[in-house]
């Protein structure tokens, strides 16, 4: 065990220190700067969960196949000490020093129309839990991961942009766009002059694409950036505002088959404390009645 218990001890310990660019050592000599393009490092910030492969993996399997002497013992103990110390730290440091939270009552939106969905870019050392409200929402957060992000900068505008390839001069016509739901769009076009029958606009929203974002009459794709572009033809502008959908059926599936699972694990839970309830008072009955005897 000695050997594979080295390897796996100095590849946690070394990936666990994270990345060694703040001690201006060459990426090249930096382990875990080497592995950032591959799927999965770059978004990975809190590096000591390495550490936790250390003593969950080899540290378990080396106590229950090798005898364990006392100063193995107190070996195991500091490491175990160490890595609880790393988590209470780290978890700790943003809980004592983290704002008080204020309950937000969803109902209280959309009462009175649409909303508008305001993205603000964090400051310095500023925590995104420290910003994202229900309509509220952060332009920088999750910028290490490996998905592809659309182009969404600060302010309160869903439209980015309107294409019109017919048109060869003066202004694009005004665009309106408001969450009337958390996922319904609402699209009004002021005076959608038209360059033919055949002609079509695009609208580019400051919102991600997905395939699952419909309209009726009109098609919808991602655009170079990963933004959702609306795709509409003349006539459908002219009849009146466009009602952008999104319905994903695996997510209400998801969703039902989440709150049966709670139902049964309540259920599966009163039903095994009860019965260890109940075998408890009869083992304890039955040897209250051997002490008679």
């Amino acid at each position: 065990m000695k050997r594979p218990l080295l390897v796996v001890s100095l590849a946690s310990l070394v990936l666990g220190m994270g990345s060694l660019k703040g001690l201006h050592v060459p990426v090249w000599l930096s382990p875990f700067d080497l592995l950032r393009p591959l799927p999965g490092f770059r978004s990975i910030g809190v590096t000591g969960r390495y550490w936790g492969f250390l003593g969950a993996a080899a540290l378990w399997k080396y106590v229950l196949n090798c005898p364990v002497s006392r100063r193995q013992h107190i070996f195991l103990g500091i490491a175990l000490i160490l890595q609880v110390s790393f988590q209470t730290e780290t978890l700790s440091a943003h809980w004592l020093h983290s704002p008080r939270f204020r309950s937000v009552a969803p109902d209280n939106y959309f009462r009175n129309g649409s909303e508008e969905i305001e993205y603000v870019a964090m400051q310095g050392d500023q925590m995104q839990g420290e910003i994202i409200a229900p309509t509220r929402g952060v332009s920088t957060c999750y910028d290490m991961d490996d998905f592809k992000r659309p182009d969404i900068v600060a302010g309160n505008s869903l439209v980015g942009g309107v294409i019109q390839e017919w048109r060869t001069a003066g202004n694009a016509p005004l665009v309106h766009a408001r969450f009337s739901t958390w996922s319904h769009i609402s699209v009004k076009v002021e005076c959608p002059a038209t360059g033919g029958e055949a002609s079509r606009t695009q609208l580019v929203l400051r919102q991600a694409y997905h395939e699952n974002w419909k309209a009726p009459g009109c098609s919808t794709r991602a655009d170079a950036h990963g933004n959702l572009l609306l795709d509409c033809p003349a006539s459908r502008l002219r009849q009146g505002a466009l009602q952008l959908a999104f319905d994903d059926p695996m997510s209400d599936l998801g969703s039902r088959v989440s709150g049966l699972s709670w139902q049964v694990w309540s259920w599966v839970t009163l039903s095994l404390l009860g019965w260890a309830a109940l075998k408890f008072r009869f083992g304890f009955e039955v040897a209250a009645r051997h002490a008679r005897v």
